[in-house]
Order: C-alpha cells, then structure tokens, then sequence
C-alpha cells in the first residue's frame, strides 16, 4: 500500500521541526490525528 503524498511531506515537516519533540509521539497518533498535525505543522512552515 502506497502512503499518501501528504504523510511523505508530514515526514519532512517532522525533521523540519524536531526540535518541539513530536516525533516520539507519532506513532501513537491515528490517521486524524496525524491529518491534523500535518496542517499544524504546514502552517508553522508557512509563517
């Protein structure tokens, strides 16, 4: 099963960011969960 082009970008905002720490929780977030830390993340990289 292929990712979703966004999950590829998630993973590189999570690098972009590592320094809040996030990444140690990721695996314990569900699809939604993570949806919604791509756009989180997507807005910081935008500012």
């Amino acid at each position: 099963m292929n990712s979703a082009p966004w999950m590829d970008e998630l993973n590189g905002l999570l690098m972009r960011f590592s320094g809040m720490g996030i990444e140690a929780d990721v695996g314990a977030l569900n699809l939604c969960e993570l949806w919604g830390l791509y756009c989180f993340l997507r807005r910081m990289a935008e500012e």
